[in-house]
């Protein structure tokens, strides 16, 4: 959720289960590399000024866009490989990003300061990467939840 409280941006994090936001992250330093994530990378303070010294990303690459698990099992967010790309289509190391899950939520647990997300049924769970700055560009990654 998004406040805005005397002109100033506060972003107001889950705390739950099941959590929106899971991580804040920096896109691949490297192609091919994975990215650095955590639960509170930026603050309100370093959050505007890493917008700034980014340039904006207009496409996102996210690899993988599937992850199979099963009930029981962890994941993290910083496992994915996030290419992010300017107007020009030139490869922009360390963009900031937001991690969030977006539908059936109830599958998982992300409480705890770790930034796992833990499988607790089965079922599949949208999760979103997007530009921590605009929101856009954003692409969808699916964790898919079986049983043993």
């Amino acid at each position: 959720m998004i406040r805005n409280v005397f002109g100033v941006i506060i972003y107001v994090y889950m705390t739950s289960i099941n959590a929106g936001v899971i991580a804040e992250a920096a896109s691949s330093r490297k192609p091919n590399e994975v990215i650095q994530a955590g639960y509170r990378m930026y603050t309100i303070y370093t959050g505007q000024d890493a917008c700034n010294k980014s340039p904006k990303a207009r496409k996102l690459e996210v690899v993988p866009v599937s992850v199979d698990l099963n009930v029981g099992d962890k994941w993290h967010p910083r496992l994915l490989v996030v290419h992010a790309y300017d107007y020009e289509g030139s490869f922009i190391p360390e963009s900031p990003l937001l991690i969030s899950i977006e539908e059936r939520n109830d599958l998982v647990d992300t409480r705890g300061s770790e930034g796992y997300v833990k499988a607790i049924a089965a079922g599949r769970v949208l999760i979103q990467v997007q530009s921590y700055c605009d929101r856009e560009p954003s692409k969808k990654v699916y964790l898919n939840i079986g049983t043993r």
